[in-house]
C-alpha cells in the first residue's frame, strides 16, 4: 500500500529534480555563456545570416526531424509515415520539456502507437531495438571521428587511447547483443544477470527486487530475431542517416555564421558532436538543455573556432533541433486530442502498466496503486469479446461477495502474463490454444488440456474449468472472391496467395497462429499485409470495401453468418481448440481460490459459442456497452 508519506516523498523528489534542472540551465545560460563571449557579438553574428542561409538551415532541420520517422518505421512493421510523424513529434516535445522526459516520452510512444492497434510487445520491441541501434551509432561516431583525426595527424596519444576504449565498448555492446540473440539459454542467463544487478541497485534505495527478467529476455529474443532478420539493414541505414543529418545541421550552422573549414574542420566538428552526443545520454536536464550547448561551445572553441561565431552557431543548432520539435509536437497533440481523446485516455492508462512492467516492479510495489479493498483484479484484452468476458466473470465474483476491479485493454500476452504473475491482475479470461502456443512457443496438443495446465503450473498459475464456448481464428474471404478463385479451403490459397492482400491484427506477421503459421503450415506468402484491428469491425470493413482480399476474423464474430462471406476450411489444422479458460494466480489462499473457482466454474459452464456471438453482436452492431451487456446476461442466467 502506498502511504501518504510515500506520495509526498515522490512529489518532493520531482520538485527537487525540476529545481535542479532549472538551476543548471540558469547557471549555464545566464552565467557561463556571458563569461565565454560578448552576447552582443553573438547577436551580430546571427544578424549577418542571409535569408538563403536561414532557409537552407530550416530545410535541413526539417529533414533531420523527418529522418527519425524512417528509423521508427523500420523498427515497427506495419507503421506508416503519418503515424511515425505524430508519435515522434509529440513524444519528443514531452522529452524536451519535462525532467525525466525520456521515460515519460517512452510512455507517450506506447500510448499513441496503441491507439493505432499496435501491441505493447511490438511497441516495446521497437523502442528497445531503436535504442540499441542509436547507442551503437553513438558509440561508433566518436571512434570514427578520432580515427579520422589520427589519419589527418590531429589526434594526440590521449585521443588515440580514448578511441581504443571506444572500439572496445562498441565491440562489447555488439557481442552482448549477439550472445543474447544466440539462444534461449544464453538470453535467459543474460536476463537473470541483469535482474540480479537491478535488484542489487534497487535494494540500495530500499526498493523491492525484480523478477522474471530471464523469461522476459527470452521472449524478447524471439521477437527481436524475427524483426532483425528482415529489417536490420534498413534499420541500420535509417539510423545512420538520422545521426548524420543531425550532424549536418550543426556543420551548416557553423559555416553559415562564418566558421570556415580552416578554422574548425568538419572532422573536428564531428568529434565534438560525437562526444557531446555521448554526454547528453546522462539526463541532467530535459533534452540536455544547457549541458549540450556548453559542451559543444567548449569543444569547438578549443578546436579553434571564433567564440561569438561558435556560440551563435550552437544556439541556432539547438533552436532547430531542440526547440523546433516542441511547438510542432504541441500542434500534433492538439490535433490528436480532438480526434482520438477517448482512445488516447485508455491507451495512457495501459501505458502505465507497460512502464511498470518495464521497470521490473513486483506485485508488492505495483499493487499499491489499487484500492486495498479489491479482492480480485480482472484483466482484459482490447477487443469486444474479451471485455465482455471480463465483466461477466466480474459480475459472478461480485455476486459471490468479492470486491472486483477490471483492468481493461491490456494489449498483448507479453504484458498480460507477466502482469498476472507479478500481481498487477489476478484473473484473466484466456483462450486455450492461443495461450498454450504463447507459453510453449509451439502449438500444444489442442485435444489435451493437461498440456496447458502444466505450462501454467511452471509459472505458478492455475487454469479453471474451461467453457464450452470456443473462438478460433478464421480465415475469411468475400463470396465473390471465393467463386472467382475457386477457394474453399485454406490450402486452395497456395496458387494465388502472391496476388492477394491479407489484413489482420498488427502483430499477425510474427504470430504462430496467424501469418507466421500460414507460411509454415500452408506455405503461403501474400502480396502484402495490412495491419488493421484484432478480428474486429475495421478488418471486416476493409474486406467488404476491397482494401484487402483476405481477413482474419473470429469464430464468434456475428458477421460470419452473413451470406457475402466465406470462411475457408482449416484443412491442415493450424488452429488449435480455443475454449475460454479463466486463469488465476496460484498463490491465492485456498479459501479465496475455492471461492473464485465456485463462482467462475458455474458461469463458464453456461458460456457457449452462440451465446458469445450474440453478446458480441449487441456490442459491435447494437452499440451497447460491454459491461452492461455482460451484467444483464449474468442476471438472466442466474435468474433462470
Amino acid at each position: 500500500m502506498t502511504t501518504e508519506g510515500g506520495r509526498n516523498t515522490g512529489r518532493r523528489r520531482r520538485w527537487i529534480q525540476v529545481a535542479a534542472s532549472l538551476v543548471v540551465v540558469g547557471i549555464i545560460f545566464f552565467y557561463a555563456l556571458p563569461k565565454i563571449t560578448d552576447i552582443s557579438q553573438v547577436r551580430s553574428a546571427l544578424g549577418e545570416m542571409t535569408p538563403i542561409e536561414l532557409g537552407t538551415l530550416a530545410l535541413i532541420a526539417l529533414w533531420n526531424i523527418a529522418t527519425y520517422w524512417l528509423v521508427m518505421m523500420s523498427s515497427l512493421p506495419g507503421s506508416n509515415v503519418w503515424q511515425a510523424m505524430k508519435v515522434n513529434l509529440i513524444s519528443t516535445s514531452v522529452s524536451n520539456t519535462l525532467p525525466g522526459g525520456g521515460a515519460i516520452g517512452m510512455g507517450v510512444t506506447y500510448s499513441l502507437y496503441s491507439t493505432y492497434g499496435f501491441s505493447r510487445s511490438e511497441i516495446g520491441l521497437s523502442i528497445l531495438v531503436t535504442g540499441i541501434w542509436n547507442n551503437f551509432v553513438k558509440l561508433g561516431m566518436p571512434v570514427v571521428a578520432l580515427a579520422l583525426l589520427a589519419v589527418t595527424g590531429n589526434a594526440s596519444s590521449a585521443l588515440l587511447v580514448a578511441s581504443g576504449v571506444g572500439v572496445l565498448l562498441l565491440a562489447a555492446a555488439i557481442a552482448a547483443l549477439a550472445l543474447a540473440l544466440r539462444s534461449d539459454r544464453m538470453a535467459r542467463r543474460i536476463g537473470e544477470a541483469l535482474g540480479r544487478a537491478l535488484t542489487w541497485f534497487r535494494r540500495r534505495f530500499r526498493k523491492s527486487p525484480v523478477t522474471g527478467w530471464g523469461d522476459s529476455v527470452v521472449a524478447l529474443r524471439r521477437d527481436a530475431i524475427g524483426l532483425l532478420r528482415d529489417r536490420w539493414l534498413r534499420l541500420t541505414v535509417a539510423t545512420l542517416v538520422s545521426h548524420i543529418s543531425l550532424f549536418a545541421v550543426l556543420l551548416l550552422a557553423l559555416r553559415h555564421v562564418g566558421i570556415a573549414e580552416n578554422e574548425v574542420s568538419w572532422i573536428e566538428v564531428l568529434a565534438a558532436f560525437a562526444f557531446i552526443r555521448l554526454l547528453s545520454a546522462i539526463p541532467i536536464t530535459p533534452g540536455g538543455l544547457g549541458v549540450v550547448e556548453l559542451g559543444l561551445i567548449g569543444a569547438l572553441v578549443t578546436a579553434g573556432g571564433d567564440r561569438p561565431g561558435v556560440v551563435a552557431a550552437v544556439l541556432v543548432f539547438r533552436a532547430l533541433t531542440y526547440l523546433l520539435p516542441i511547438p510542432l509536437g504541441a500542434i500534433g497533440y492538439i490535433q490528436w486530442k480532438r480526434r482520438s481523446r477517448p482512445r488516447l485516455t485508455r491507451a495512457l492508462a495501459g501505458s502505465l502498466v507497460a512502464l511498470l512492467l518495464f521497470a521490473g516492479c513486483t506485485s508488492s510495489s505495483i499493487r499499491t496503486a489499487a484500492p486495498t479493498e479489491v479482492d480480485v483484479v480482472i484483466g482484459s484484452y482490447p477487443f469486444t469479446e474479451s471485455r465482455i468476458l471480463a465483466h461477466i466473470y466480474a459480475a459472478a465474483l461480485e455476486n459471490a461477495g468479492l470486491e472486483v476491479d477490471v483492468e481493461a485493454d491490456i494489449s498483448s500476452r507479453e504484458l498480460m502474463i507477466p502482469a498476472l504473475e507479478q500481481g498487477i491482475v489476478d484473473f484473466v479470461p484466456e483462450y486455450q490454444g492461443t495461450l498454450g502456443v504463447f507459453l510453449a512457443n509451439a502449438a500444444p496438443d489442442a485435444s489435451q488440456k493437461k498440456g496447458l495446465t502444466e505450462h501454467l503450473r511452471g509459472r505458478r498459475l492455475v487454469d479453471l474449468r474451461r467453457a464450452p464456448a470456443e473462438n478460433r481464428n478464421e480465415i475469411v474471404v468475400m463470396r465473390s472472391t471465393a467463386r472467382r478463385l475457386g477457394l474453399n479451403r485454406i490450402s486452395d490459397l497456395e496458387r494465388v496467395a502472391s496476388q492477394l492482400i491479407f489484413g489482420g491484427p498488427p502483430e499477425c506477421p510474427t504470430r504462430p497462429l496467424c501469418l507466421l503459421g500460414l507460411r509454415r503450415t500452408y506455405g503461403l506468402s501474400f502480396e502484402d499485409f495490412q495491419p488493421i484491428d484484432t478480428g474486429g469491425p475495421l478488418t471486416l470493413a476493409a474486406l467488404r470495401g476491397g482494401e484487402i482480399d483476405i481477413g482474419l476474423l473470429f469464430t464468434t464474430d456475428p458477421a460470419l453468418a452473413d451470406t457475402d462471406l466465406v470462411v475457408l476450411e482449416d484443412d491442415l489444422d493450424l488452429q488449435p481448440e480455443e475454449h475460454i479458460v479463466p486463469v488465476i494466480r496460484e498463490d491465492r489462499d485456498d479459501l479465496m481460490q475455492q471461492r473464485i473457482r465456485d463462482a467462475v466454474d458455474t458461469v463458464s459452464a453456461r458460456l457457449s459459442t452462440p451465446v458469445l456471438r450474440a453478446l458480441n453482436r449487441l456490442v459491435d452492431s447494437g452499440g451497447s456497452d460491454p459491461e452492461r451487456v455482460a451484467t444483464r446476461w449474468f442476471q438472466v442466467v442466474t435468474e433462470s
